[in-house]
């Protein structure tokens, strides 16, 4: 039988050590569950359950918990140049699903679809570098090739091409989406800002002159009250009448490059950053809007929780830059793609640590001289006199993420107010004047749930003769 500890953790003992087995965040698959290939370009959940994947070996897809790859038949209702061998697989880049509910694919050889296990690639429409593809009505699919512009298509008939340069872009655009209310483009670029398109032509634009996040522009959505999210290195910017607002390190997010975000079904916004993986409840975004909204100058602070390494997030983002980067499937599941496979996330059911961790204070060293007895809690500690340095050595147990317990620690009779240590488990006091003390530390697991009783320890500096009321 394994051993069960207090916090879900399961530890085996072996020749090479003592392991610890516990539930992650955030689970990650790639070739030994089956993918054909370790890079993941894009990401697609479609509405019959399945999630799409491309690959640099292929297309796949999961379907509960089977991985079928295409890609062994490719063919071309034109050849191309060299032909096709029937049991090449290629390198799929970003996919889309439209109306019809077919699956459109990019590859270095065109754009095509998914039909009869097989995909069928157009005529005449150049593939390479297609970032993003995005349906305006039923039918009226726009594709996002990066050096060629904007490619229209009409029924599987290219109607058009529009340059970057007649966009009025010297850069490309990164990414594109459908307006679900209004109709026509949005288009996020590469050295930054988004513009509106529509009929032709550019209709509105925003750069970070109009409060638009700096840099490149990773990712484009719409939330269910169909309000675009923009996801920038200089942070994660909403679009809403025509007034853009940005959420960005000075509003509390532990970092400013985004990279994509998306909504859950638990009302809750998951941002992927270059520091993790943030989430964000839909009330604290609320609450951030109405304070702009009553006070533009405003710089609201928001709580937010950040997923990382200890939580099974990988921080290392997709090179490449296909779309979708993230999907959520039909059960709620969020599925967002890497350089080493695919991560899948269940907001639902999050491991959450509910258990306090314990607090204990290790020892004291007074001038370089370690104090291993500590006060019972009722005679205060009696340290030497004229105490120059004082170091407190203090921890707590919590085995399942150590690194993300954070602590506060308060000096009684010297602090005013809590101090934020942080994970640092030592605090550091100077030049004391002599007196009674008590020092009390409290900590947090690493789901923030705080031991608020802590530990307490109290002290006694005795004065100098010098330093005596008498003397005085």
């Amino acid at each position: 039988a394994l051993p069960i500890y207090r916090e879900g953790n399961i530890w085996v003992a072996t020749v090479s050590g003592l392991d610890r087995f516990r539930d992650f965040a955030v689970v990650s698959f790639n070739m030994n569950e089956g993918l054909s290939g370790s890079i993941v370009g894009a990401v697609l959940a479609s509405g019959d359950g399945s999630v799409w994947l491309s690959t640099s070996n292929g297309l796949n897809r999961w379907h509960d918990g089977q991985v079928i790859i295409y890609g062994k038949e490719l063919h071309a209702t034109q050849p191309t140049t060299g032909g096709n061998k029937a049991d090449e697989r290629f390198a799929a880049h970003s996919l889309f699903q439209d109306h019809l509910a077919r699956i459109w694919v990019s590859t270095f050889q065109g754009i095509g679809y998914l039909e009869h296990d097989r995909v069928v690639l157009l005529s005449r429409v150049p593939g390479g570098a297609v970032l993003s593809m995005a349906e305006e009505k039923p039918g009226d699919l726009w594709i996002l090739n990066e050096t060629i512009g904007l490619i229209h298509l009409l029924h599987g008939t290219q109607v058009e091409q529009i340059s970057w340069a007649t966009l009025g872009h010297q850069d490309h655009a990164s990414t594109l989406i459908s307006d679900p209310s209004n109709g026509g483009l949005w288009l996020g670029f590469f050295h930054g800002g988004i513009a509106y398109f529509s009929d032709g032509q550019v209709r509105a634009s925003f750069t970070a002159r109009d409060g638009l996040g700096e840099g490149h522009i990773s990712y484009l959505g719409f939330d269910r009250e169909r309000t675009l999210w923009v996801a920038t290195d200089g942070g994660l910017s909403r679009l809403k009448n025509g007034r853009v607002a940005t959420l960005s390190t000075k509003n509390g997010l532990p970092c400013d490059v985004v990279y994509w975000v998306m909504e859950d079904d638990a009302d809750s916004f998951w941002l992927y950053t270059s520091c993790g993986l943030v989430r964000i409840a839909r009330a604290e975004l609320d609450a951030w809007t109405a304070a702009l909204e009553q006070n533009g100058d405003a710089q609201p602070t928001i709580h937010v929780t950040v997923f990382d390494s200890s939580d099974g997030v990988r921080m290392l983002p997709n090179a490449q830059h296909y779309s979708p980067q993230v999907s959520k499937s039909g059960d709620g599941k969020l599925w967002f793609a890497g350089v080493d496979g695919v991560r899948v996330l269940d907001p639902k059911h999050l491991a959450f640590n509910k258990l306090p961790p314990p607090v204990s204070i290790e020892q004291l060293v007074v001038d370089r001289t370690i104090y291993e007895t500590i006060s019972n809690g009722k005679d205060p500690l009696r340290l030497p006199k004229l105490v120059r340095d004082l170091q407190i050595d203090y921890t707590a147990l919590s085995l399942v993420a150590p690194e993300k317990i954070r602590f506060r620690y308060k000096l009684e009779g010297y602090d005013r107010d809590w101090q934020e240590a942080g994970n640092r488990r030592s605090a550091f006091y100077t030049n004391l004047r002599p007196g009674n003390y008590t020092f009390r530390v409290i900590a947090c697991n690493n789901n923030g749930v705080w031991n608020e009783s802590g530990a307490a320890m109290s002290l006694m500096i005795p004065p100098a003769f010098y330093q005596t009321y008498w003397f005085l």
